[in-house]
């Protein structure tokens, strides 16, 4: 059996997720209306999750979170719960909601609240979910998305900013750091066409020490360069796995991998601080210019620690300063440009270590420029027996 992968709803997965929802006990009102807000877990090209987002301007619901009997307490529903908790962050939604006749507890850990009905917001309230007779003594769960310092009015248009940037990127094709040539363990040239859309500013595969069998997750993968080069070195018995918040990298990636014909190799649609994977799954995380793009970085290094398998490393390449970017700069259009969210080198480190990391160390140093800024390569480990 393999481990579920999840992805993007399509309309013939309805009647499939109209009857698991209905053998879960859970209503299927108003799923036509949100399709585009669900993704689905499927294993062995089987369906065997779904959980959904509704859009409702300001506030999302999350909703029709189910699991076949035979796939429960493996994590799928955590994944997909965290992936809509992402996709909820990036619409800049003040708070989530959902509704739950007796998996509070359940919840809790994601960081939802229980709340009185008078408290919710009209948005929520007027949507089918909570009009619904069979849901009025459902109890309500919120997570305040702005109260718990996630999303503000800036954080996300630097994360627009950002998706924009990169979602032209992927069709233009036009590097920001001037790529060399790269080639395959075995000599074979990368296309230029994938080296071209490359963003990245270090080499972390070189410097993650990758062995046949792992499994590595790139964070922010973009069109996929990092990844088909771990999975080179990993080879058929290993696996890479690509993560990306722009459809449209996701959809360059794969239609890359089409191309190279790499079997070993996935890309999902998602936020880094929220992966839509599965705890300590993976032996090697690496990251190329990626991090410094955050408003906030602490959940995507929490996310790494958690993903890794004890023992796992973790290596960065990403844009530090050597002082504190002044204020004045911080807009969104110098942040997607990696300028303007460069952390002073010590303070990245700490965030590292702050989420649980040990022996963390920069491997190399390059490309200062006359604002104090180069690109770092560090890697850490995550302790044996967490």
């Amino acid at each position: 059996m393999t481990a579920a992968t999840i992805s993007e709803f399509r309309a013939s997965d309805l009647g499939e997720v109209l009857a698991l929802l209905a053998s879960a006990g859970l209503p299927g009102v108003g799923v036509p209306e949100h399709l585009d807000g669900f993704l689905i877990a499927c294993e062995d090209g089987r369906l065997v999750a779904t959980a959904g987002l509704e859009d409702h301007g300001t506030v999302g619901i999350l909703r029709s979170v189910a699991v076949v009997p035979g796939c429960r307490g493996r994590g799928v529903a955590a994944t997909l719960v965290r992936a809509i908790i992402g996709r909820s962050h990036a619409k800049g939604h003040e708070a989530l909601y959902l509704l739950t006749n007796a998996a509070e507890s359940y919840f809790e850990r994601f960081g939802f609240q229980r709340v009185e009905r008078a408290q919710v917001r009209s948005a929520a309230l007027a949507s089918k979910q909570f009009t619904e007779k069979a849901c009025e003594k459902s109890t309500v769960m919120v997570l305040e998305h702005k109260r718990s310092g996630r999303v503000s009015m800036n954080e996300h248009a630097i994360r627009e900013a950002v998706r924009e940037r990169y979602a032209r990127a992927a069709t233009a094709g036009t590097p920001c750091c001037a790529p060399a040539p790269i080639t395959f363990a075995d000599g074979r040239a990368v296309p230029e066409e994938i080296v071209d859309t490359s963003l990245g500013c270090g080499a972390p595969i070189e410097a993650a020490a990758l062995k046949p069998g792992e499994t590595v997750v790139d964070l922010g993968s973009g069109a996929g360069l990092d990844a088909f080069l771990a999975a080179d070195r990993v080879g058929p018995s290993g696996r890479a796995i690509g993560v990306d918040m722009t459809p449209e990298m996701i959809a360059k990636a794969r239609a890359n991998a089409s191309r190279l014909g790499a079997a070993n190799v996935e890309f999902r649609l998602g936020e880094i601080e929220h992966l839509p994977l599965p705890d300590a799954c993976a032996d090697v995380l690496v990251s190329n210019c990626v991090i410094n793009l955050l408003p906030d970085k602490r959940p995507a290094f929490s996310e790494a620690f958690r993903v890794l398998r004890p023992g796992g490393r973790l290596v960065v390449s990403d844009i530090v300063s050597a002082a504190p970017v002044p204020d004045e700069f911080k807009t969104p259009e110098l942040w997607s440009a990696c300028l303007a969210g460069a952390l002073p080198e010590a303070d990245y480190l700490g965030l590292i270590a702050g989420a649980g990391f040990t022996s963390v160390e920069v491997l190399s140093k390059r490309g200062w420029n006359a604002a104090g800024l180069f690109s770092a390569t560090v890697r850490a480990v995550k302790p044996k027996g967490v």
